[in-house]
């Protein structure tokens, strides 16, 4: 495609300099032509046609996401400085000097980040914790300085502190979002804190894993959340009892607290349920009663989801309150509980009209119970999976 214009030919060798129809142009024009291009093939080799058009291709980037692969901070650098109109940024935390560069840089190109993940990887927390002190307090303190527009901040498996999170909930206090310090293990109820007094505007919480965390701030938090996310902990009975109920103004729709910590389980049940609850994870509270589950089904009526997976101490008794109550129940997981029978199978099929998804591993139900059931409800789709599918993550929520 020949993008110039020449004038008319002065000689056998001289030629007038032409006129670069690219530069008749406007950057907004050629963005709105970048834009309009639906293949990726057409989208990657827009910027080789010359440097203008890369620039435009570099400036169109709104998101840059690296793999788990250790890379230079040398190369992290040189993306930053390519693509500076980035809003949402994840990159791997696996480079030594990863932190030299993530200061250096974000002062300069952090301005219009809405979204920053730097965790660990998983695998990488479990077994090389040298990487888990790469993100530390100083590179949270240069995050909060230099990303004001910052909504949402992922800090999996750091050695982020108490005083981390101060610089975060002061600093991005009014623009704070979304939190997510799961593996944290050295922030305490201080740091929770200082999200409740500072982010107003806070909507999701992930809190798993965070052995420090007793459950001190729960009562604390801000009446705009709508996901807390409180797997693996260990919270104390005595200091979350009712803390949930007790929130003035709560609107909080998604709970996880499965997998309580040994001894600690009681504090799974200790928070209290507020009415406006949509999705309930209980996988592994192993001593949820009947009494419980009358309490749970009669006091949220909005319940859409609702995991008890290994919930073995619920009877007919249970089984028959969520038929009676939970009309608005969906999805249903129900896997090992061993107090689940064929004539609650059939109760809560009757019961729960609503009911699409059912997750059924067990043996305590037999051939019959099965078909009785399937044609009862032959609208309901039952999967019989171990391990049970984790509860939905809708993006509200994460």
């Amino acid at each position: 495609m020949d993008y110039c214009y020449y004038g008319k030919q002065q000689g056998p060798h001289k030629r007038r300099r032409g006129i670069c129809m690219i530069n008749l142009l406007s950057d907004d024009c050629l963005f709105l032509v970048f834009e309009k291009l639906d293949s990726k093939a057409d989208r990657d080799s827009f910027g080789l046609t010359c440097h203008r058009y890369l620039d435009i291709q570099n400036s169109s980037r709104k998101c840059l996401r690296t793999s788990n692969k250790c890379i230079s901070s040398s190369m992290i650098a040189k993306l930053l400085d390519r693509f500076t109109q980035l809003q949402s940024l994840t990159v791997s935390t696996r480079c030594p000097d990863f932190s030299n560069s993530i200061i250096t840089k974000l002062p300069i190109h952090g301005s219009r980040l809405h979204s920053l993940d730097l965790s660990n990887s998983l695998n990488v927390s479990r077994f090389d914790l040298s990487y888990c002190s790469i993100i530390n307090d100083a590179v949270v303190a240069s995050v909060a300085s230099s990303c004001p527009s910052l909504s949402t901040i992922r800090l999996r498996h750091s050695c982020v502190t108490d005083e981390g999170i101060k610089y975060l909930a002061t600093k991005l206090g009014r623009s704070l979002k979304r939190v997510d310090i799961l593996g944290c293990s050295q922030i305490t109820d201080l740091g929770i804190s200082h999200l409740n007094r500072n982010c107003r505007q806070l909507t999701v919480l992930r809190i798993t894993g965070c052995s420090k965390i007793v459950g001190a701030s729960i009562l604390g938090l801000p009446p705009t959340l709508v996901a807390l996310h409180a797997k693996e902990c260990a919270f104390d009975a005595t200091l979350v009892s009712g803390a949930l109920v007790r929130s003035g103004g709560c609107s909080l729709e998604y709970l996880d607290v499965s997998y309580p910590w040994y001894k600690h389980e009681l504090a799974s049940l200790a928070f209290g349920f507020p009415a406006t609850l949509k999705v309930l994870n209980l996988q592994c509270c192993n001593l949820v009663m009947d009494a419980d589950i009358i309490n749970i089904s009669k006091g949220c009526p909005l319940l859409q989801e609702w995991n008890l997976t290994g919930c073995g101490r619920i009877t007919f008794l249970g089984w028959k309150s969520i038929a009676s109550h939970c009309q608005n129940l969906e999805t249903l997981h129900v896997n090992y509980c061993q107090g689940l029978r064929d004539e609650s199978l059939l109760d809560l099929g009757k019961g729960c009209s609503r009911l699409t998804l059912i997750y059924l591993a067990t043996r305590y139900i037999g051939i019959r119970g099965f078909r009785s059931f399937k044609k009862q409800r032959p609208d309901v789709k039952i999967i019989q999976s171990w391990p049970s599918i984790p509860v939905r993550t809708s993006s509200r929520y994460i």
